[in-house]
Formats: structure tokens, sequence, C-alpha cells
């Protein structure tokens, strides 16, 4: 099934991000050599993967949802179909699961709160850093970068283009270009970063080649990016979320 999971990856992963595009060819390439490359008929799916479950090392929760979502994907797109095929519900109770991390799905309810607790700030802090924490969080959210890989990210690897309603985000991440889709109610601050960032750096006097500036103009480290959001959770009023929870919840949202 090689040729299905090249054809899985262009076609129907292009949209994601480079770190949802490893995990699900990673947990798709995964079972598939399980079960020698062949699956008999969608009749056998939800029973190999229980299977390959019990086979394999134990799991924590959350892992085995991921992986569940990522076959399911794979097999809808491969056979052209919307059934359910695996039920996470009927999967979980028959085999043995780790405890999970602290990990948390942050739902799209609260990160709306943290993005419009950001927005109500606008008054009290420059609106280079109200813009900066919105984009470093939707690349989080709906990327699933990590913040290290947003650290080292410089001007010139950033571009927004608007196609229609939705907003489309290149980065030229290491060498690799990846791509980040939003609804343009919420990444409206994204077209406005850089012109906003420009004027800051000309307020301070000073160049420096870093997309995500700190307030002394300097790059921005993943140590604030991470206290930023335990600040904006807290002031949200919903509960703590860190990095991994962001991410987290992109790869187990995305289908």
């Amino acid at each position: 099934m090689s040729e299905e999971v090249d054809r899985f990856k262009k076609e129907f992963l292009t949209k994601h991000s480079s770190a949802t595009i490893k995990a699900y060819e990673r947990d798709v390439t995964d079972f598939l050599a399980y079960n020698n490359g062949r699956i008999t008929s969608l009749e056998h799916v939800q029973e190999r993967v229980i299977q390959y479950f019990r086979d394999n090392e134990q799991y924590a929760r959350s892992t085995v949802e991921r992986k569940v979502a990522s076959l399911t994907s794979f097999f809808r797109f491969v056979h052209n179909t919307k059934d359910q095929i695996i039920k996470i519900d009927e999967v979980l109770p028959v085999i043995e699961t780790k405890p999970n991390r602290d990990g948390k799905i942050v739902t799209p309810e609260q990160y709306s709160k943290i993005i419009n607790t950001i927005r109500s700030k606008e008054s009290k802090i420059h609106r280079v850093f109200i813009a900066r924490d919105i984009v470093t969080f939707n690349l989080l959210y709906f990327g699933g970068l990590s913040a290290s890989s947003l650290g080292k990210l410089n001007s010139t690897d950033y571009q927004v283009e608007q196609i229609d309603c939705n907003l489309n985000i290149k980065l030229n991440h290491i060498g690799n270009i990846e791509s980040v889709n939003l609804k343009k109610e919420n990444g409206i601050e994204s077209k406005d970063y850089l012109e906003l960032r420009e004027d800051f750096l000309k307020m301070k006097e000073t160049t420096e080649e870093a997309l995500f500036l700190n307030k002394n103009a300097k790059r921005l480290s993943d140590r604030s990016i991470r206290r930023h959001l335990e600040l904006y959770c807290k002031n949200a009023g919903i509960p703590e979320a860190n990095i991994y929870d962001l991410r987290r919840s992109t790869l187990i949202g995305a289908e």
C-alpha cells in the first residue's frame, strides 16, 4: 500500500503541518507493516486495529486516539468513504492503556477565549505584541508547530496569502515549506504582523532578523511563549494549558 500512503500524503495531508503529516504517516506505515502491508477488507480493519494495540507496547489513551484518527482518515481516503470504520469507544475498553501525561485537549471554545483575552488587552499593550501572540498561538494550535520551531523563524520565512475568506500562512521552516490555513476571523492579525513588527523596530531604532520579537526587539524565546500561554489561560478563566496541549489538540482534531 505504499502508493496509497504516498497519495494520502500528497492529496489529503497536504494542507496540514509537517508535524501532523509525520505523525499520521508514521501511524499508518507502522500499522500497515504490522499487517504485512495488506488489509483484506474494511470490515476487518477494526479487529486488526485492536489486535495491533494488544500486540504492541502499551500506549497512553491520547496516543491511541491519535493513531485511530490517523488510520480512520487513511482508510476513508483510500476507500472514498465517510463511514466510521474504527469505533474508538469499542477499541479503548478492550485494550490496556497507560495513564495520559497531564496533556489536555484545548477545545475551539477555550481557544477562542484565549484569543479574545489577548485582543482585549489592545489598549494596554503595544499592538505588535497582541499580533505576535495571536500569530504564535495560531501556528501552535492550527499548525501543530513547536515553540522551538517558532523561535527559530526569521521574518523572511513568513508569508501570508488571502484565498477567498481564508488565510494561508507559508513558513520556510528549516528548508521545508509548511502551510497553515486559517479562517480569516482567526487570523486577522496574521496579515498585519510584519508591518507592525517593522514599525516597532523603527521605534526601537534597531534591526533584527527574528520573526517574533520580545519587548527588547530581540528574538522571542520558547520560554516566553510558554509563559504567555499560561498567563492568557489564567486571564481567560480556562484550565491551564501548555504548548504540548495546543499541538496535541491539532493532532487529535485533524481529519
